[in-house]
């Protein structure tokens, strides 16, 4: 049996102690609470649990696998006394453990599925036999690209979908903006071509409407070429691929 009262003398003289208001009852899961109970306490049968919540077993079978399930107000005294029960921490660990594992594979998956669609963009442009990948960075969304006879590269940027364009200068700083190479404060990377590719239709076509080249009257882009390439993320191409500054 659970021991609530050492519970509560650790929580008062823990030197936190404060009340989470930003779930209740309303936001639980009684499934996942259950299914937990059930694991972390295995002679403990579904039918022990039916009785406690006055409930024909078949209906604890049904509770679990139904995510919106209201949890009666004559329940809440036994669920609270099953979440005392439960190593919350083990649990915690577990989720963040399952979350680590997939973001892992998202990113090596991630990696595959953009320098494909990059390859198929260098192939349309005449391009690919070229250039060579010179280096990932997904955290930043930049890869770098370089021809194997100038050794000029090309700069592809992944715009996130959370970015804001409101006028033609945020454009021009996303693309001056990009990490690049400097040695004593100057610009030591000799780019061709910066790409900004875009997953995200509104965004694609807010920039391309906003685009005004004469916001480069006073800047030094350096002879450089500006695009930027609408994905499809279905089909995993570029289809579209609009010049905001040709070299």
């Amino acid at each position: 049996m659970y021991d609530k009262r050492k519970k509560i003398w650790d929580y008062l003289f823990s030197g936190a102690a404060s009340v989470n208001y930003r779930y209740n009852w309303n936001d639980l899961d009684i499934g996942a609470l259950l299914s937990y109970y059930l694991f972390e306490n295995p002679t403990v049968t579904q039918a022990e649990i039916a009785k406690e919540l006055n409930l024909a077993p078949i209906s604890v079978s049904r509770q679990i696998k139904n995510k919106k399930s209201i949890i009666r107000d004559e329940w809440k005294s036994i669920l609270t006394e099953y979440i005392y029960q439960l190593d919350t921490d083990y649990l915690q660990k577990q989720i963040e453990v399952l979350k680590c594992i997939r973001v892992q594979d998202l990113f090596e998956e991630s990696q595959d599925y953009i320098l494909e669609i990059i390859d198929r963009y260098l192939s349309d442009q005449g391009a690919r036999d070229l250039m060579e990948i010179r280096s990932i960075n997904l955290p930043l969304g930049l890869l770098r690209y370089a021809n194997s006879v100038t050794q000029k590269k090309w700069l592809f940027y992944l715009l996130p979908n959370q970015t804001t364009i409101i006028k033609s200068e945020d454009i021009e700083q996303l693309f001056l903006n990009r990490v690049v190479d400097y040695q004593d404060g100057k610009q030591v990377e000799d780019i061709e071509r910066r790409i900004v590719l875009c997953g995200n239709d509104e965004n694609y076509m807010r920039i391309c409407n906003l685009w005004n080249p004469n916001c480069l009257a006073n800047t030094d882009t350096k002879n450089e070429g500006w695009y930027i390439c609408h994905i499809n993320s279905e089909a995993g191409i570029i289809d579209v691929s609009y010049p905001l500054q040709m070299r």
